[in-house]
This record gives structure tokens, sequence and C-alpha cells, in this order.
């Protein structure tokens, strides 16, 4: 930066962020694994160029065991001369651009908070009011996860650089979403009240449609004298089990 003082796009940020993960990785391993036994990379490299050989792995397991080396995934979100941009880079250093979906999570909690913005069909052309409690909504959804903390910060890139804190936003917002869960806790009530009366009805209406069946059955092998080539032994009672397992 200092051979180059201009703003830097975000894209390039999150590709300098990428190369310093990825010789970070590298230069654990080559502490951890190869330097032990006498190795560097470079020497590495030209011993085993095409593949790890099973000393690495039994190396590998002996200092991490079934952990893998420190990873992280990291969110890169800005605003450049081009625009908003959103990037993911996971733990292999691999950088991927979330503009076209609109929003980007990682962690514990990261399914839930993704699918919240899906449920929700966002994109980037959303409101801004409904994008900014979309993304709190997101984050305490999250938090049923194991791990996941109860507090949030949240916060706005501007067009202009830097960021503001929503600290009052954040009062409010939690206000509404906690009146939102104790109405869709009322409501999840009645409705599973709803739903055993419909379990119930329709578990009558196919007791008595199947009863109908049988009762023509009967009558038809009654008439007959025979199920099938074998003669019917009429006992005076037939039971019945329909597959909501009721007689």
């Amino acid at each position: 930066m200092a051979d180059d003082p201009r703003f830097f796009l975000v894209e390039e940020i999150a590709d300098i962020y990428s190369k310093n993960l990825v010789a970070h990785l590298k230069k654990i391993i080559e502490r951890t694994i190869l330097e032990p036994v006498g190795l560097n990379w470079k020497s590495y490299l030209s011993n085993y160029p095409d593949k790890y050989p099973s000393w690495f792995e039994e190396r590998k397991m002996k200092v991490w065991g079934d952990i893998e080396p420190p990873v992280t995934k990291t969110i890169i979100a800005g605003v450049d001369e081009n625009g908003a941009h959103i990037f993911i880079i996971n733990e292999d250093g691999e950088v991927t651009c979330q503009d076209r979906a609109g929003f980007a999570a990682i962690g514990i909690g990261v399914w839930h908070a993704e699918s919240q913005f899906m449920f929700e069909k966002h994109s980037p052309s959303k409101p801004y009011p409904d994008t900014l409690f979309l993304t709190y909504v997101a984050k305490r959804r999250a938090e049923v996860a194991p791990g996941v903390g109860k507090d949030t910060d949240l916060c706005v890139i501007s067009l202009r650089g830097g960021y503001v804190e929503l600290s009052e936003e954040l009062i409010v917002f939690n206000k509404v979403y906690e009146n939102i869960i104790r109405k869709g806790e009322k409501e999840s009530a009645k409705l599973k009240i709803a739903i055993m009366d419909i379990m119930e009805k329709t578990q009558e209406e196919r007791k008595a449609k199947y009863e109908k069946i049988w009762q023509e059955k009967i009558k038809k092998w009654t008439a007959s004298g025979k199920l099938g080539d074998s003669p019917v032994q009429m006992t005076g009672k037939v039971t019945v089990t329909y597959p909501d397992k009721t007689d």
C-alpha cells in the first residue's frame, strides 16, 4: 500500500487475504510436519511431487489427530469504485464472490442464516430496510445452532467508506423480532390444535371408507361361497387392521 497509495478494490483485498492465508497454512504444515523429518516445502516437493506419502498422513495424524490445521472462513465485504461487493474465503484460501446472491454467512449457524435469506427470496435489488431487518433475523435464527452467541452487532458500510454502527436500530429490531416470535408461538399452538382435529377427522373418514370396502368384499365372498379357490368359513365376525392401526 505504501508503494501504491490508492483505494484498493474489495476483490484485491480478498485476493491479498487469500494468498496470506495459504502462505500461513503452508508455514504451519512445514513447521509441524516437514521440519521434524528434515524437510521443507522445496525439498518435499522435489521428492514427492504428486501425492502425500503415508508417513505424511501419519505425521499429520500424530500432530493434529482428527482435527485439520487451524481453519478459518472469512467474509470480505466493502464498497469500492465498482460498487458493493461480498467475498467468502474458505479454509483452503478459495475466494468466492457472493455479489449475485447478495448475502454471505459463515460459522456454525451458516445453514440457518443462509436458509432465512433464501426463504425470503433475497436479492441485491431488495430495499435497504428489508435487507437490514432480514440480516438481523438471519443472525437471530442462527442462534439455535450450538455455539452461536446471543450478542449481535449490526453495521452498515457506506458508499463514502467506513461503516456506521446501528445500535439504536438493534434495540428496535429486537423488540419487533421478539413480538414476531411471541405471535408465531401463539399461532403455532392454534395450528397444532387444528392439525389434531384434521387428523382425527381424516382417520374417521378413512375408517369408514375401509369398513365400507370390506363389507362389500364380505358380501361378495359370502354370495360366492369362496375366497379365491378356498371355501369361506363364516364365523360371524371380521377384524380389519387399517394403515393407521385402528381396528
